[in-house]
């Protein structure tokens, strides 16, 4: 939700360049938001998404395990030696 209102935005500022240098012919301020609004836009738009995240999918498991000081409980550390993600599960 939020990414739509943020791409919704950046479009927005472009617009509002354009209708800017028609209005008024003020060129510099214009492009100057007409960039903004595609650098926000085309930024977010082709932003990197990460399918796997947080998975232990590929991964395999090491010697290492310690205790999470949040929750207290036994974690797994998990390495992925293709993307070099670490992941940890609790042991059960």
């Amino acid at each position: 939700m939020l990414r739509i209102f943020v791409l919704a935005i950046g479009l927005l500022i472009v617009a509002g360049g354009v209708i800017l240098w028609q209005q008024t012919g003020a060129w510099p301020a214009a492009c100057i938001l007409v960039a903004l609004g595609a650098l926000i836009f085309f930024g977010l738009l082709l932003e990197p998404r990460y399918r796997t995240r947080g998975t232990t999918a590929n991964a395999q498991p090491t010697d290492e395990r310690f205790i999470d000081p949040t929750t207290g409980k036994r974690m797994q550390v998990y390495y992925n030696a293709a993307t070099g993600e670490r992941t940890y599960k609790p042991l059960e």
